[in-house]
């Protein structure tokens, strides 16, 4: 009964229920847009955060808690297996599945020099490259 009341002082255009409805549709697109700009930033925020990798190059959790101490970054501390090798480790993201589910870290790439050293390699290979392309274009 209420509805078909609104609805029929929507069509008469009744100023109040028209100004609670714009504020109510405000309101809801307002707080819709604060959800996506905070889920945007947090998705930003997950992006730019350093992720390792392990041995066998599935994604280290973000956090994980081990020895009652949040790591988010792999650590030293004694294994999973028990094992105390001072050698990193961390726990799998969930996403990555398999088992175990941790594993030894990979090392740290310095992708600077990683960059370098492929800028380098191009630069000698894109002149041969060229020439081979020429021999065959001409």
């Amino acid at each position: 009964m209420q509805l078909i009341l609104a609805l029929a002082l929507v069509a008469l255009g009744s100023p109040l229920v028209l100004n609670r409805l714009r504020q109510s549709t405000y309101s809801h697109m307002m707080h819709s847009l604060e959800r996506r700009i905070s889920f945007l930033q947090l998705s930003l925020q997950l992006r730019s955060t350093k992720r390792r990798v392990t041995m066998d190059g599935r994604k280290c959790a973000p956090k994980f808690m081990q020895a009652g101490k949040v790591y988010t970054d792999c650590c030293t501390v004694a294994a999973p297996d028990g094992k105390n090798s001072k050698k990193e480790w961390c726990y799998v993201d969930a996403a990555a599945g398999g088992t175990p589910n941790w594993d030894y870290c990979a090392p740290e790439l310095d992708y600077d020099t990683v960059r370098e050293k492929a800028n380098e390699l191009a630069a000698t290979f894109v002149p041969e490259v060229r020439k081979a392309t020429d021999l065959v274009v001409a």
